[in-house]
């Protein structure tokens, strides 16, 4: 029983490590930090209506971009009324990653 518990207990730690990981991202948006969805790669740049909006700046520890000025896109065919956090298009990069805000 105890080895149970134990093992559960370490299960819980590993499953509230992870999403506080998972959902830690932010960026600095016209003075605000707003919160990111992480929605993997994709090449924003590329759609036919995307808009190139500004820059914020990135607070995504677990990602070799933290800390910098990443592109905000709007691309309203694909993510209507959404504002996009992509690194593409700014050159060669460590990683490449897109988020929502939220």
């Amino acid at each position: 029983m105890k080895s149970k518990i134990s093992l559960l207990f370490l299960i819980l730690t590993i499953l509230t490590f992870s999403y506080s990981i998972s959902h830690a991202q932010s960026c600095l948006w016209q003075g605000q930090e707003v919160p990111l969805q992480h929605i993997g790669n994709v090449t924003v740049e590329g759609f036919s209506d995307a808009q190139l909006v500004g820059k914020c700046k990135l607070n995504a520890p677990s990602y070799c971009i933290n800390g910098e000025w990443v592109n905000v896109w709007r691309a309203p065919n694909e993510y209507p009324g959404q504002l996009i956090v992509h690194n593409g298009d700014q050159g060669p990069q460590c990683t490449y990653q897109t988020f929502i805000m939220q």
